[in-house]
């Protein structure tokens, strides 16, 4: 497949388990439904690359960027599931990582699938991740998937419900982060409540290179850092 391929899919609900190759292409899948199961499935079997490669030019070469990769639901959830397989890697360490976007505002985030951001285990090609969702699924164990996949670029996580904790052994890093919590609920009647917005911070944020990052912390309640 050539550079820059784009692939949109949107539906009622989207359930995606194939796989999709766009060498620093983008791949959007849409929920468009009016349902709270109206929601948008990488499913266990999925894979999803939109890494870049290394382009040849005569004796030269050259790598690309990784692409960028959207999921959003308008009214239900968004879930990668355990297995399935998300790359946004550079094609070398020179080469920039590219950006995962995902939007389920009215619904649930649950990331538990392999996120990759780097082609090779030390780069400083940043990638980003960006984050709005009414309630995350698990917040520990996606910052430690970002971590490990190499997502140290910009790293924007919005909660509109619920706490985000960050653990004693848990850290963060990236060099511009954003963390926002509402707290913003509403009950049976659909009255506005509170329902989280602290931001409790125990382990480290770490912000730090060759220019200087900046971090940038919202609780609508209470923050402990």
């Amino acid at each position: 497949t050539d550079l820059g391929a784009r692939l949109a899919l949107a539906g009622k609900s989207v359930s995606f388990d194939g796989t999709a190759i766009l060498p620093s292409g983008s791949l959007t899948l849409t929920a468009m439904g009016d349902a709270a199961t109206d929601g948008g499935i990488v499913g266990s079997d999925g894979v999803i690359d939109v890494s870049g490669n290394t382009v040849n030019f005569g004796n030269a070469t050259a790598a690309a960027p990784g692409g960028q990769i959207t999921l959003q639901s308008a009214h239900g959830d968004v879930q990668i599931q355990s297995g399935a397989k998300i790359d946004v890697a550079g094609g070398d360490a020179s080469a920039g990582g590219g950006s995962i976007s995902i939007a389920a505002s009215q619904g649930q985030a649950a990331i538990a699938g392999d996120l990759t951001a780097t082609a090779v285990p030390v780069s400083d090609a940043q990638a980003d991740f960006s984050l709005d969702a009414g309630s995350i699924s698990d917040f520990a164990s996606l910052t430690n998937s970002l971590g490990q996949g190499g997502f140290t670029g910009m790293v924007n996580i919005h909660a509109r419900t619920g706490d985000l904790v960050i653990g004693p052994d848990d850290t963060i890093k990236a060099h511009d982060l954003s963390l926002s919590a509402d707290g913003s609920g509403v009950d049976a009647s659909g009255n506005p409540v509170r329902d989280g917005g602290n931001i409790d911070i125990y382990g480290q944020i770490d912000a730090s290179g060759a220019v200087a990052g900046q971090v940038n912390i919202n609780a609508a309640y209470d923050l402990t850092v």
